[in-house]
């Protein structure tokens, strides 16, 4: 019974560890880390249970031969005297006696085992009680329901002192419109979005939120103003119903069935048995991609969040399920600010503006049709992806 426990805990510590971006978008580390406990609890008292158990068997077997060998010396040695017994049948006696001596071994083998797990359970606390390395400021306040207006000026950063990623980045966005960041891959494109959610600190410049700088806020408050799709749409193992509820656990099914329907995902959803209460597997793996990419979506709707950042959303979709979830995009505009990063320009050119990011530094800047006509680096990876997804160069926005 506990190694089905223990497979479950570190089955769901995988699951949470790899997801841990999302987790922390969705402001769920208390949560998931109350969850955590419940599951390890089960498991930590069966494998006490059974620790004792097995340490108690050995611990009596172990005494019963040392009193048998003590007894048989005795023994021996007095029928040895009276002739009763030759010195060679005691000595027979003697190398079986001996045999009987594994459990011992098995109990201290056994121990050791204790003593190892609960030297990894110390390290393991150490890691869990450590303090975040990003904590809010003293008087930091709660962001209040966002406008979507997002700002970057002079923004530098790097993930190691000796290293730069973003080079005097500076933009902005206003409420209800779509962005676009392309370019090269590692140019900095998902570092831009890992900042506005505050995963990382900034060397210096400001990224502000509605004209609030965002270390001036609250952590958990800013975070619940944002809603992230990540590359590869992040699924629990759990249902259809409780991923999209993900950052609102309270909703009801009728709000959950909304948001599917506004990420055109009700209908598939609807087709399938159990409908909402389907197990996707883990990591989504029973669903398709363009399902999973969809569910994530509802769930950032659900979440009600003014500013929306997807980091490659379409990268793994074919060319109909990319013009699909580009159509859901567009319908939100009015009421999300919308940055995207991605390289797969057909997204870009849906975008009221595109950033392009070389070497962390943004080289152009303008609608689709403006960097067409000036024919730099975005026109150059324009035309290069042209023979792929034989997109015209006049997207409808």
């Amino acid at each position: 019974a506990h190694q089905t426990q223990e497979g479950a805990v570190s089955s769901r510590a995988q699951e949470i560890l790899s997801s841990i971006r999302l987790v922390k978008a969705f402001g769920r580390e208390t949560r998931e880390q109350a969850d955590f406990d419940r599951l390890t609890q089960g498991s930590v008292a069966t494998r006490l249970k059974s620790t004792v158990t097995q340490n108690s068997f050995g611990f009596f077997v172990s005494l019963t031969l040392a009193l048998g060998t003590a007894l048989l010396f005795w023994f021996g040695a007095r029928e040895v005297q009276r002739g009763a017994l030759t010195v060679g049948e005691f000595l027979v006696f003697n190398a079986y006696l001996a045999m009987l001596y594994a459990p011992l071994s098995v109990l201290s083998y056994t121990t050791s085992s204790v003593q190892s797990a609960l030297g990894g359970a110390s390290r393991l606390f150490e890691v869990l009680d450590s303090e975040t390395e990003i904590s809010d400021k003293a008087g930091a306040v709660d962001l209040r329901k966002s406008r979507g207006r997002i700002e970057f000026v002079d923004v530098d950063f790097g993930y190691r002192s000796d290293q730069t990623v973003l080079s005097r980045v500076s933009f902005q966005i206003e409420p209800g419109q779509m962005v676009a960041l392309v370019g090269e891959t590692g140019g900095g494109k998902s570092s831009i979005l890992n900042l506005i959610l505050r995963f990382y600190e900034i060397r210096g410049g400001r990224i502000r939120i509605d004209d609030t700088d965002i270390t001036e806020v609250t952590r958990d408050s800013l975070r619940r103003n944002i809603g992230l799709v990540p590359q590869d749409a992040l699924l629990f193992s759990d249902s259809v119903k409780e991923n999209i509820a993900y950052g609102k656990p309270s909703a009801g099914f009728g709000e959950i069935e909304s948001a599917a329907k506004q990420a055109e995902a009700h209908d598939f959803i609807a087709k399938m048995i159990e409908g909402y209460d389907t197990q996707v597997g883990e990591g989504g793996v029973l669903l398709s991609v363009g399902q999973r990419q969809r569910i994530a979506l509802a769930r950032v709707f659900l979440k009600s969040a003014r500013i929306l950042l997807l980091d490659e959303p379409t990268s793994a979709l074919d060319m109909e399920t990319e013009a699909k979830i580009l159509d859901i995009l567009d319908h939100q505009r009015q009421g999300h600010t919308i940055l995207v990063a991605s390289h797969r320009l057909a997204v870009a050119a849906r975008a009221d503006r595109i950033l392009f990011i070389k070497a962390g530094e943004i080289v152009e800047r303008g609608t689709h049709q403006e960097l067409l006509a000036r024919e730099g680096h975005y026109a150059r990876l324009w035309k290069a992806q042209q023979p792929k997804n034989s997109l015209t160069e006049s997207p409808t926005v």
